[in-house]
């Protein structure tokens, strides 16, 4: 599975922004997709971020492509003067 890019730049006040995945491989992969706040040892079920991923699983088939959207939800607010980072997994 292939991610296009290694980094995910999310500017403020945009909608959302899609991270591509190819499969290049000769079977079909299930992708799950979650984003966190870079803590190895947090279940992602339990971990509460101010995005969601859709879809957050999907089956990519064998030599083809899956769109993932990020989308800021707005329930947690970021601070305006400083970056934040969060992990795309």
């Amino acid at each position: 599975m292939i991610i296009t890019g290694t980094r995910v730049i999310y500017p403020a006040g945009q909608k959302n922004v899609i991270v591509k995945l190819e499969n290049n491989d000769d079977s079909a992969a299930l992708v799950q997709a979650w984003i966190d706040n870079g803590n190895p040892n947090a279940d992602p079920k339990y971990t509460k971020t101010p995005f969601v991923i859709t879809p957050p699983v999907s089956r990519v088939e064998a030599k083809s492509g899956q769109s993932l959207r990020i989308t800021f939800t707005g329930g947690e607010p970021l601070p305006e003067d400083r970056e934040s980072l969060f992990y795309f997994n």
